[in-house]
């Protein structure tokens, strides 16, 4: 039995896997459960996906003006 179920991000080839234990049987995240240690461990996942947005927890690098880390 799979301990995890992997989420592609934004549509790309880039992926999460969300552990079982936070998902209901179909697949949505149970209420009140708390993933965000999930998306800190795929900085480079959601980096590659496109998501510039923050992450609680996580300090990023400035942006420049054309949206390339330093």
């Amino acid at each position: 039995m799979n301990k995890a179920k992997r989420f592609t991000i934004n549509h790309t080839n880039q992926n999460v896997w969300i552990p079982n234990k936070h998902l209901l049987n179909d697949g949505t995240i149970k209420y009140g459960e708390n993933i965000d240690y999930v998306f800190r461990k795929a900085q480079r996942q959601l980096e590659i996906a496109g998501y510039t947005g923050p992450i609680v927890g996580i300090k990023r690098s400035t942006l420049t003006t054309h949206g390339i880390n330093k």
